[in-house]
C-alpha cells in the first residue's frame, strides 16, 4: 500500500523502504497508531502534480535539497509529528544512508 501511494502521491519507484519508527501521536485521546518509513528514490527527476483523479486528488510533490529542508523545518507548514519525527531520524541517520547507497542509481 505504502509503495502504491508513492507512485500515486509523487511520481516515484521506492529502491527500499526502510523502517523508521511506530508512534501514538495523541496517546489518551484516539487509538491511532502512526508509521514512519524512509524511501529511498531517485529524485533527479521528482516534481510535479500527481494523485487519483477518482479521489479528487491535486498534490503537487517538489523536492529540495534536504539542508533546506531541516533549516526550515520548525517554521513551515510541515511543522507536524510525523514530519518532524521523520526529519530529526533523517538527520541522525543521513550519513549511514549515505554510505549505503553512495550513488545513484
Amino acid at each position: 500500500m505504502m509503495l502504491r501511494e508513492l507512485v500515486e502521491e509523487a511520481g516515484l519507484q521506492a529502491k527500499e523502504l526502510l523502517p523508521v519508527t511506530a508512534f501514538y501521536p495523541t496517546p489518551g485521546s484516539c487509538n491511532e497508531y502512526t508509521y514512519l518509513f524512509c524511501a529511498i528514490c531517485d529524485l533527479t527527476a521528482a516534481g510535479g502534480i500527481f494523485g487519483v483523479d477518482g479521489e479528487n486528488e491535486d498534490i503537487l510533490f517538489k523536492a529540495y535539497p534536504a539542508e533546506e529542508v531541516f533549516d526550515a523545518m520548525l517554521q513551515s507548514r510541515m511543522n507536524n509529528a510525523a514530519t518532524l519525527i521523520g526529519l530529526q531520524w533523517l538527520q541522525l541517520n543521513r550519513n549511514q544512508l549515505r554510505a549505503r547507497w553512495p550513488a545513484w542509481p
